[in-house]
This record gives structure tokens, C-alpha cells and sequence, in this order.
């Protein structure tokens, strides 16, 4: 078995690729999504693994200074790098702007395009599409588990997967998404895998292995402080380790729980909180927590009431370890500086005001206590005191709550 490396997904913030190889190489690089009425689409390129071939997409309206949105008219070409000749042109008959490139070794080249469709170009420059998504994801599984992004459409590839892989003498494109559904497509015969039972042991070993090869590989780099330094794909692969029960990674997870050099987003609500929070850290502590494992306890969240954006220290005081038994008498009407006090930062808080129809916001405490369990806080919208306390079922145990906020 072999998996290979892919360069690039745009639209998807947090992803591995994987594109083409003998063994094991690695490079993963991500994009955020598109937001607003208009739709931008780059010129794209990537190269296979081993530098073998090149494939481009470009536009002439790339070309027009200042851009205009939504490019189109994009050709393709796959190019022999050792000799400089170009094997083939291709020039989609409709409107086909592609996603991601993914090239193989052996110049086989997968194109996801803005219709959600996995075109397959072989060797010979023909064109099949492969796999749509809309024939092989429910619309109630994609509204469920996709985020909306406005006219940039559903965003459902955060902390996914994509990779090559050579199983016995067949070549397979796979993409795993962070809901685990599989989309496989065999390469042969440039066609959707619908029964995954004769490969998926195989496909199970395969992704262990590049998420503890790129979490490895990707701590080494945070502790350096390198430059080249990849988030996105340290997310990925800490996520999967969770997913994936990939224990091994244990030691690293902690390690990379404490990383100072993460970058934080900061924002700040209309009632003038500040909110730092560290996805990086959310992403690690959810996964030790999979695989029951406490966190070493580093906020991932900081709140903070000032009227100027405060300087964020990663590496303040670990969690409080008495938080889960001061939770048990927590009064209410306090006020937020009050629970912070006893209990310190939540670790989530509910995206921008969750319940604003009913004015109200929340906060939440994974609990790491004999009996772990979630605290929940609700406050009030105008007054923000203390007005509902919940002791849940751990959301992390809990399919697909901590996964979706993450995927945000």
C-alpha cells in the first residue's frame, strides 16, 4: 500500500492533501473560503510528488487589471517537467472552474470543480466526470454536516482528507471527509466506489499513517518556530488522530497543546468583549479527549472586557483544576467577570450569540472530572448575568457537535 501527496484545496481552511508518490512525502497547503456576493477563481497550478508532472488552469480574465470576479473560460495542460513537453490541452465544453488540482506521477490529474464534481483527466487528455457530489451525498447529510457560505455556496471541506493511494495494483483518489464519509474513486476506470468493505482496512492504515507522519513533521516545525510552519494541516492531523484513535499520538498532542506560536482570531461582539480563540488548541484538547486523555489544560479561549484590543498570552495559566467541583455551587445572576474568576475562560462560546432570538449567549466548560460532563452558561443578552446552568452529557463523546464548530 501507498499513499502520495497533494499540493493544494482552495476553499477549504483546514485540509490535507496528499498527491502522488512511492512512499511516504508529504505537502499540504490551504485557503480560506470565499465570502460575499462576489466569487473570485484563481489560476491554479500543482505539481505530482515527485516533480514529474505539471498541471495549470488559467483564465485570461486572470489576466484584466484590476480582476474581475467570476473567471471563466479556463484551459488546462499537464506538463512532462524532466522533458518541458506538454502532453495535453484540455478546454472544458461548459462553464467547469475548477476548486483543486491534483496531480499524480503517472500524470493523472483530478480536477474539483465549482459544480462539486470530480473530474478525472487521464493521461490521454480525456475527461470523465468521476464522482458528483449531489448524487453521492444526500442533500439532508450535506445541509446537515455543509456550512453555509452564502453565494460562495456550502463549505464542507474543512479538516478533510485528500490523498492518492496505491492499493495492490490500483490506484485509488480519495477524499475523507471530517463527518468520515469516504468519497473514493477508482482511477482505472474513472468511476465512484460505491462498496468500500474490500479496501477499507487498507484506507484505514493509510490515513492513520499520514496523520501521524504530518503531526510529527508539523510539531517539529512549531517547536523550531519555523517559518514554514503549517496550521492548517497540524489541525487536520491532530483532528484525526481524535477520530482516527490513533493513541501513539498521545505525547505529541500534548506537546503541541502548549505551542506558543499558534495564531489566534480575535473578535470583538457589539458590547465591546473581546474574544481570542485558538482553534489549534480547541482542535489538540478535543482529540486528547477522544482518546482519553486530559489535556495539560491551556486555554484555548480567552475573554477579555477592555477598550482596546489586550495582548494575548497562549501560554497563560493551565485551566483551573478545580473548576469542575466549584461548577457544582455556581449561583446564579454572576456576572462574566465573576464566572471567570471561579472557573476561568470557557472553552467554546456559541458563534456570536447563538440564541440571540431569545437574548440570550452561551458559554462552555469541557470537564475533565471522574465523571466528565459539559457545563453550560447561559447569560443574558442585556445585563450578561448568569441565567441557566447545565450539566450535559460531554459534547465530545457526542457525534459531530465539537466537529461542526470547528469546521466553522
Amino acid at each position: 500500500m501507498k499513499f502520495d501527496m497533494l499540493p493544494f484545496v482552495p476553499f477549504a481552511r483546514n485540509s490535507l492533501q496528499f498527491a502522488a508518490r512511492s512512499m511516504v512525502g508529504l505537502m499540504l497547503l490551504a485557503v480560506g473560503p470565499a465570502y460575499g456576493t462576489d466569487r473570485y477563481f484563481p489560476d491554479l497550478s500543482a505539481k505530482s510528488e515527485n516533480g514529474i508532472y505539471l498541471v495549470e488552469a488559467k483564465s485570461p480574465d486572470n489576466a484584466i487589471v484590476p480582476t474581475p470576479p467570476f473567471q471563466d473560460h479556463f484551459q488546462y495542460t499537464l506538463t512532462h517537467l524532466p522533458s518541458g513537453k506538454q502532453r495535453w490541452e484540455w478546454k472544458p465544453e461548459r462553464h467547469s472552474n475548477p476548486l483543486s488540482l491534483n496531480v499524480h506521477d503517472s500524470g493523472v490529474v483530478v480536477v474539483w470543480n465549482v459544480h462539486d464534481e470530480f473530474e478525472v483527466i487521464g493521461i490521454d487528455g480525456k475527461a470523465k466526470v468521476a464522482l458528483a457530489l449531489h448524487e453521492y451525498i444526500s442533500k439532508d447529510e450535506f445541509d446537515r454536516w455543509a456550512q453555509s457560505r452564502g453565494w460562495a455556496g456550502q463549505y464542507w471541506n474543512v479538516h478533510s482528507l485528500w490523498y492518492f493511494c496505491h492499493i495492490e495494483t490500483e490506484l485509488y483518489f480519495v477524499v475523507r471527509t471530517y463527518w468520515d464519509r469516504r468519497l473514493v474513486i477508482d482511477i482505472k476506470s474513472r468511476s465512484a466506489v460505491n462498496d468500500l468493505s474490500r479496501i477499507q482496512r487498507e484506507l484505514d492504515a493509510c490515513e492513520k499513517q499520514i496523520a501521524l507522519k504530518v503531526l510529527t513533521e508539523q510539531l517539529d516545525q512549531f517547536t523550531r518556530n519555523a517559518r514554514d510552519v503549517n496550521e492548517s494541516e497540524t489541525q487536520t492531523a491532530a483532528y484525526l488522530c481524535g477520530k482516527l484513535q490513533i493513541h501513539e499520538a498521545i505525547p505529541l498532542l500534548k506537546q503541541l497543546e502548549s505551542a506558543a506560536n499558534a495564531t489566534s482570531s480575535v473578535t470583538r461582539d457589539e458590547n465591546g468583549t473581546w474574544r481570542c480563540e485558538n482553534s489549534l488548541r480547541q482542535v489538540v484538547q478535543l482529540s486528547l479527549r477522544r482518546l482519553s486523555a486530559n489535556p495539560i489544560g491551556y486555554p484555548a479561549t480567552f475573554i477579555c472586557f477592555t477598550d482596546s484590543e489586550p495582548k494575548w498570552n497562549l501560554l497563560r495559566p493551565a485551566i483551573c483544576p478545580t473548576r469542575a467541583a466549584q461548577s457544582t455551587d455556581l449561583p446564579l445572576g454572576l456576572s462574566r467577570i465573576q464566572v471567570l474568576a471561579l472557573l476561568g475562560n470557557p472553552d467554546y462560546v456559541g458563534p456570536e450569540f447563538v440564541n440571540r432570538i431569545q437574548g440570550e449567549y452561551e458559554w462552555e466548560y469541557d470537564m475533565d472530572a471522574d465523571v466528565p460532563f459539559t457545563l453550560r452558561l447561559n447569560f443574558q443578552d442585556n445585563d450578561h448575568k448568569l441565567t441557566k446552568i447545565s450539566r450535559i452529557e460531554p459534547l465530545w463523546r457526542k457525534t459531530g457537535v465539537r466537529d461542526k464548530y470547528l469546521s466553522q
